[in-house]
């Protein structure tokens, strides 16, 4: 009995591989016998639009560092780091003291000069001044007028004021810290907010300023952007041109200054492009193709017949071919079960 099992056993095997075997083409092209039932849209002709998806940075629209004007030391923090501020709102207060006194100083001096000055002028209108201690009395009140304004610039120095609304940076400041005229202080950034991108120099000019690019925002929702700025010259060694776009008002302020961000930049529309649905075109080998429907024979027997094609733009649930011709019927399901040359037969709608 064992003589004759194992042989048998083999052959049931072998059988099966074959079968199996068979099995794809099978269910690709029903070995050319039962036609395939297959989903088919007719080739149409409609606008589309060419676009291309790039990386870009968000920047605020304006972004300066607080600096101190003048030297002194730290009497008060007036901001909350990482919060907003008001245009002129006080940052810092620097002791001020001295420079209150230089102010006074500055007065007093002027007034005195002001004075010798009225002097000078009465003894000329009477024939008994000389012309040179007018000069001089005229020389030292505007040299005092120059040294209040000095003084009254240096007290103003001492309140760090914000020039523009904006939201403030860190700061390891504090009460007592001494700081030198030129130190940066923090960071004041404007809650409008651009966006810089880069697209290869062929693309470039397809696009133009007022034009409208796609930002996804952090929920994965589009934000319209309009491009302010496009660079007029493109990077030697990249060949990339830079270009801007602004967020609308009241917009992109979920994204900081610096952060990553996924643009749809719209190249070219084409009023009269030649499409099919995208589920339409398969690919081997590297070619695209459709299975473009044919009639054989008296027409009551179809083929599907594997059509080569040339991919353009994309646009929602469409593409740009060349290859067919509008008017022109092909399969959209299963595209990957069938052959070139099988049998099919259309689905009732």
């Amino acid at each position: 009995m064992k003589k004759n099992f194992f042989p048998a056993s083999i052959i049931y095997i072998g059988m099966g591989i074959l079968l199996g075997g068979c099995s794809k083409k099978q269910s690709a092209s029903s070995i050319q016998g039962t036609a395939v039932l297959v989903k088919v849209a007719e080739v149409q002709k409609k606008p589309i639009k060419q676009k291309v998806t790039v990386s870009g940075v968000v920047r605020a629209k304006h972004s300066i560092p607080i600096t101190a004007q003048t030297s002194g030391i730290v009497k008060k923090i007036s901001f909350q780091p990482g919060g907003t501020v008001n245009k002129e709102q006080v940052l810092i207060v620097l002791e001020d003291e001295q420079a209150i006194a230089q102010l006074q100083q500055a007065k007093s001096q002027l007034q005195a000069s002001q004075a010798t000055l009225s002097r000078q002028i009465a003894l000329q209108e009477k024939n008994y001044g000389q012309k040179s201690l007018l000069e001089k009395a005229k020389a030292e009140v505007a040299a005092a007028q120059a040294e209040l304004a000095k003084a009254e610039l240096n007290l103003k120095y001492t309140r760090i004021t914000a020039p523009f609304q904006g939201y403030v940076g860190l700061c390891t400041l504090g009460q007592g810290s001494p700081i030198r005229q030129g130190d940066e202080l923090t960071r004041l950034v404007s809650p409008e907010k651009e966006v810089e991108f880069e697209l290869a120099d062929s693309q470039a000019s397809l696009i133009a300023v007022g034009q409208v690019v796609d930002v996804e925002g952090p929920s994965g929702l589009p934000l319209e952007c309009q491009i302010t700025a496009i660079e007029p010259y493109a990077d030697a060694v990249a060949h990339t041109v830079k270009a801007r776009a602004s967020f609308p008002k009241g917009q992109g302020q979920e994204f900081r200054d610096g952060a990553f961000a996924r643009l749809v930049v719209f190249l070219s529309r084409s009023e009269e492009a030649i499409v099919v649905p995208q589920q339409a075109v398969g690919s081997e080998g590297g070619q695209d193709f459709v299975y473009r429907v044919q009639a054989i024979g008296d027409k009551k027997q179809l083929k599907a017949v594997m059509t080569p094609v040339t991919v353009g733009a994309q646009e929602q649930d469409y593409v740009e071919v060349e290859g067919v011709n509008p008017g022109d019927l092909v399969v959209t399901d299963p595209v990957e079960f069938l052959l070139d040359g099988s049998p099919i037969k259309i689905q009732n709608p």
